[in-house]
C-alpha cells in the first residue's frame, strides 16, 4: 500500500505549511534565512533544526563511508603485499632446502642418514616409586 505523503498533497504541505520535500531543496543559505525569521519552538523552527540535524547525520555518514573505502583499500593493498611475501618466503625456503640437500648429498628419505638419535628411556628407581612412610607422632607412644 502506497504511503499517503506521497499522494496527498495536504499531508506533504504538513499542518505548518512546508513540505519536507522544499526543506531538502533549501541550500543552506536559504534554510539558514529561512529559520532565522521563525520563533524558537515553533513548528517551522522545530521542521528546521531536524532538517539541520538529517543533513549533518547525512554528512557524517558520507564522510564516514568515503573513509571506510579508502581503509579497506588500503587494507586490500597490504594483503596482497603480505600474501605476495608469503609465497615468495616459502619458495624461497623450499629452494634453499632443495639447495642444501643437493649441496650435501643426503637424502632426507633414508632412515640411515637420521643424525638424530632418540635416548632410551631412563629406568626408573623403586626407591621413587614406593611411598615414604610417615613419621611416628609422639602423641601415640
Amino acid at each position: 500500500m502506497p504511503r499517503s505523503e506521497d499522494h496527498d498533497p495536504d499531508f506533504n504541505d504538513g499542518f505548518v505549511g512546508i513540505s519536507r520535500h522544499a526543506l531538502e531543496a533549501m541550500t543552506e543559505s536559504e534554510l539558514a534565512q529561512w529559520q532565522s525569521i521563525l520563533k524558537i519552538g515553533e513548528p517551522k523552527h522545530i521542521l528546521a533544526e531536524r532538517e539541520w540535524q538529517r543533513r549533518m547525520i547525512s554528512h557524517q555518514l558520507t564522510a564516514q563511508y568515503e573513509l571506510d573505502a579508502k581503509l579497506a583499500a588500503a587494507n586490500e593493498r597490504a594483503m596482497r603485499f603480505a600474501a605476495i611475501i608469503g609465497v615468495m618466503g616459502t619458495l624461497a625456503g623450499a629452494g634453499l632446502g632443495a639447495f642444501a640437500t643437493f649441496k650435501t648429498g643426503v637424502s632426507q628419505t633414508s632412515p640411515q642418514s637420521s643424525p638424530l638419535k632418540v635416548p632410551a628411556a631412563p629406568e626408573t628407581s623403586k626407591e621413587l616409586t614406593t611411598p615414604a612412610k610417615a613419621p611416628a607422632s609422639a602423641g601415640s607412644k
